[in-house]
């Protein structure tokens, strides 16, 4: 079965030079997405100015449903390719190349600026400990995203199996009881991938079954999110960053995700 998805990524990856088979579809539901954290930080900061009164709009409830499930399946679903075409060296290197090493370089001139004119009064120990809680908390998506690639990447080694065993590492890790840094974190976005990966396999049942039941799925959909709307709230929220939120003060200083 794998190396079947293995000859379709390979196909999917394959076109003449100078053809661009790229989805644009993505780009656009990226940036969709990108403006929406940005609308939701402004909601939080100029709106409501710091309070907890944002918790209770609309339209950030609306924003952040579901906008980081959706960036994780994105990016689970484009990984695809480098997946499963890929080494593992190959590819766990190309991806720290493109997300970790930017992210590094922007972290630490932001913190560099910020060493030298806000805080210069701090100590090198001190100011290497807010760089390091900068890198891991402050970006603790990319890390999500980077650790899901490497794991989904190590699934994809049992051949016939890995499709079932990414399905069931999903929901184990999902339902893990796991507290300690970016952990929970991980396990609201890992399973997320993982749908986007699988959702990316030329396997044929999804596009059917979804055309297929298109009605019902839409009405179910619509069920869940009404539910999920209604229950969402700050004792609910999923991707409180406990590398930055120690107490409710310094909640309300952390741009949420």
């Amino acid at each position: 079965m794998l190396d079947h998805i293995r000859a379709g990524a390979k196909g999917r990856g394959s076109c003449p030079a100078g053809t661009n088979n790229r989805d644009l579809s993505f780009d656009f539901a990226k940036g969709i997405l990108i403006t929406l954290v940005i609308i939701g930080h402004l909601l939080q900061y100029l709106i409501y100015q710091g309070t907890d009164a944002f918790w209770l709009s609309p339209y950030f409830k609306s924003i952040y449903m579901f906008h980081m499930p959706l960036f994780m399946a994105i990016s689970g679903y484009l990984s695809s390719g480098a997946i499963l075409r890929k080494s593992f060296t190959q590819g766990v290197g190309e991806r720290a190349m493109q997300i970790l090493l930017p992210m590094l370089f922007w972290c630490t001139l932001i913190w560099t600026l910020k060493s030298a004119a806000i805080f210069p009064t701090k100590s090198l120990t001190d100011n290497l400990l807010d760089l390091s809680t900068e890198v891991i908390g402050t970006y603790w998506f990319i890390w999500a995203a980077f650790i899901s690639f490497i794991l989904i990447r190590v699934l994809t080694t049992f051949n016939r199996l890995s499709m079932w065993i990414i399905s069931a590492s999903a929901i184990a890790v999902a339902f893990a009881p796991i507290t300690l840094s970016i952990a929970p974190l991980l396990k609201y976005t890992y399973p997320f991938y993982c749908l986007g990966f699988l959702f990316a396999q030329p396997i044929g049942w999804q596009n059917g079954l979804i055309w297929r039941y298109k009605s019902i799925f839409v009405v179910l959909f619509s069920i869940a999110a009404f539910i999920c709307f209604l229950g969402w709230g700050k004792e609910t929220y999923a991707y409180n960053n406990l590398v930055l939120i120690h107490d409710e003060q310094s909640a309300k200083q952390v741009f949420l995700m």
